[in-house]
């Protein structure tokens, strides 16, 4: 009986109590996945425009993916300069998704093209699949995020 008790406790908890403990990971976090970009707008607040040749290799940044498909990071906003320029990005991109992280990202635009977006609800739908298997911690804030704390 005690241990159902607690159980019932445990589960009476409210959001604002549960997060006093903090988070385990972030929930977001911003990427600049390049500095390359293919305008020099004047309202853009980054400093981009040459690739930094510093920047992470596609196998570098596939193993960030999987650190933070570990940490349980929710999703990750892309930008920088122009994301799209990398080769490799809609290939990172899927990489992500397939490893329950989500993406969102920030483009100009210039290289998006009909084949590509077609893709990219179905991207969405699987990405919210994943979201969904992450676990009865992540399904309890969510909910919780809705009415309760």
């Amino acid at each position: 009986m005690h241990a159902e008790a607690a159980g019932l406790a445990r589960r009476a908890t409210t959001l604002t109590e549960q997060f006093k403990g903090g988070l385990a990971a972030p929930i977001c976090l911003t990427w600049e996945l390049t500095y390359a970009c293919n305008l020099q707008c004047v309202h853009c607040l980054s400093a981009s425009g040459r690739r930094d040749p510093r920047e992470l290799s596609t196998a570098e940044c596939m193993r960030v993916v999987d650190e933070l498909e570990r940490m349980q990071v929710f999703y990750a906003n892309i930008g920088g300069g122009e994301p799209t320029l990398r080769p490799d990005f809609w290939d990172l991109l899927d990489y992500s998704v397939a490893h329950h992280v989500g993406i969102k990202f920030s483009t100009n635009g210039v290289r998006l093209d009909k084949h590509r977006l077609r893709g990219r609800a179905d991207l969405h739908r699987r990405s919210d699949r994943g979201r969904q298997r992450r676990g009865p911690g992540y399904r309890k804030l969510r909910r919780g995020a809705a009415g309760d704390g």
